[in-house]
This record gives structure tokens, C-alpha cells and sequence, in this order.
């Protein structure tokens, strides 16, 4: 019998990119107080054109005086490129994931470890709620938890929100955030792992605040993330991953993205219902 390591090092990865600076703290509160302490905590500051803020946010960063943090300080690259440097300079067994404007519940890592002891699982993901700029609840979200369920999904949106998933190290020695995609590299990613045959996970409860900044994406920026997860998709076609299923919510969905994101959502949300992804206000 193999006995099981009591508390692996957790490495959480947070790119931050001109930050709002109210955001970052609630993000780092979040992070340096979760109830796991065996944490490195991986900060990649890609640098902006605002140098006043980024410098802020450095002092912010520095402020906290925790030896987990490592601040690292790169040009502008994107995020799949400080995601990249994250990960080879990370010791952990397991990598988390963050972005700067979202939260962590206090036991996030600890119940992704507890996962990953009784699991066989390559990603463990979870439920996020959805919160505004002045954190009130929009709702919960749901994603597909057991590596069939997110198998059938996969085509038709990512399995996992992107400050939700912790990731085996040992799979990242082969694999790499592919630097191409400026937009939807962790879509890209996840259909790649997937298609490999690592297994994946969802955690049925909410372990993540995730930010929905009405400002965040603009018209243009939402056009290029499109075209991006096309891009991820043409390559798990590559894969041999798509199905019938796929290709029924590809033609329902597609004539919304030439509109807004409402209509995007709206389109999704409606079809969504035959597939196993769910939003639910609370």
C-alpha cells in the first residue's frame, strides 16, 4: 500500500496584469489565509503600460511580508507565457490556479487536496459563485464533475472556470500552456490533457468566487476570445474528440457570437440545458 504524503506542497499560480488594486488584495487575503498552509504562493506581474499601478501593485504584493510569497517580474507576454513561468519555477506537487480578480473560500485547497488522496485524478476543478465589482452574489454556477460527464462537454465550453483548477505537477513536465493563444489558452490546454486521456474532475460545491466585470471584456476583446476557442475546438477536432451532440450545439450557438455577449450567454444558457453546464440564480 502507498502511503499517502500528509501536506503536499500546494504551488497556486497568479498572473496579474494591471491589476485593480482592491482586487488583487481580496484575491491574495483569500489565498494567504486558506485553512491548507503548505503553500507557494507564484505571483507573475506581466507588466502594462501603467507603470504607476503596476508599480503599486508590487508594493501591495510586498506588503503582506509572507515567506510563501515568490513575485516575479516579466514584461508583457500574456497570460499563457506567465502561466508557463509559473509553472517552472513552482515546487509543489500540486499547482493551483488564480486570477487576480477572483476569490478563494478559505478551504478551496484543502478540500482539492482531500480530493486528489481519495480520487484518481490528473485536474480537480469545482462550482463557482458568480459576484459582481461589489462581490453581491449573481448566482452559482455548475460544471460537469466526473471525467464522462466533462468528456461529453468538452466541445461545447471549457470544463472548468479558470481560478477553480488544481493540476498534478507530473503532468505539467510534459505539457505547457501553449503561448499561441493570446485568449482561451486554458480551453486549449484542457482539451489537450483531455484528449491524452488525463482524467478530470469537478467538486460539486463552490470553492471559487469568480468576478463577472461588466467592463472586463469589450466588444472587440469578446470577438478575438471567440475566435480563439473556434481555434481550441478545430484543434480537438484534430484530436478526433467531436461528436454529434457537439455539432448540433455548434450550429444552435454559433450566429450568436456575431452579437453581444447577453446574446452569447443567452443563446448558451438556453441550449446549455441539453448539455451539463448550468447557471442558477440564487
Amino acid at each position: 500500500m502507498v502511503q499517502k504524503e500528509m501536506h503536499p506542497l500546494v504551488s497556486v499560480i497568479i498572473p496579474v496584469y494591471n491589476p485593480i488594486l482592491d482586487y488583487l488584495k481580496q484575491c491574495l487575503d483569500s489565498v494567504t489565509s486558506q485553512t491548507y498552509r503548505n503553500l507557494e504562493i507564484i505571483i507573475i506581474m506581466d507588466r502594462s503600460s501603467d507603470k504607476e499601478n503596476d508599480n503599486n501593485a508590487i508594493h501591495l504584493i510586498r506588503s503582506y511580508n509572507d515567506p510563501r510569497i515568490l513575485l516575479l517580474d516579466e514584461n508583457k507576454r500574456g497570460v499563457a507565457h506567465a502561466r508557463n513561468i509559473g509553472i517552472s519555477r513552482s515546487k509543489g506537487k500540486f499547482l493551483a490556479l488564480m486570477d487576480a480578480d477572483d476569490i478563494c473560500e478559505i478551504h478551496r485547497i484543502q478540500r482539492q487536496v482531500e480530493f486528489f488522496e481519495n480520487h484518481d485524478a490528473g485536474i480537480v476543478g469545482s462550482y463557482v459563485r458568480i459576484i459582481d465589482e461589489c462581490n453581491s452574489t449573481l448566482g452559482t454556477a455548475k460544471v460537469p464533475l466526473n471525467p464522462q460527464e466533462i468528456r461529453q462537454s468538452l466541445m461545447i465550453c471549457s470544463p472548468f472556470f479558470g481560478s477553480t483548477p488544481m493540476i498534478k505537477k507530473e503532468i505539467l513536465k510534459k505539457e505547457k500552456y501553449d503561448e499561441s493563444f493570446p485568449l482561451a489558452s486554458d480551453y486549449e490546454f484542457y482539451i489537450r490533457l483531455i484528449s491524452k486521456g488525463v482524467k478530470c474532475h469537478n467538486i460539486n460545491e463552490p470553492l471559487v468566487l469568480v468576478r463577472e466585470n461588466a467592463q472586463s471584456i469589450m466588444r472587440k476583446q469578446y470577438m478575438k476570445l471567440n475566435y480563439y476557442t473556434i481555434k481550441a475546438r478545430l484543434k480537438g477536432i484534430s484530436f478526433g474528440l467531436i461528436t454529434a451532440r457537439d455539432l448540433f450545439y455548434f450550429v444552435m450557438t454559433l450566429p450568436a457570437i456575431f452579437f453581444s455577449r447577453k446574446a452569447v450567454l443567452s443563446s448558451k444558457k438556453k441550449v446549455g440545458r441539453f448539455f451539463s453546464r448550468e447557471i442558477t440564480v440564487n
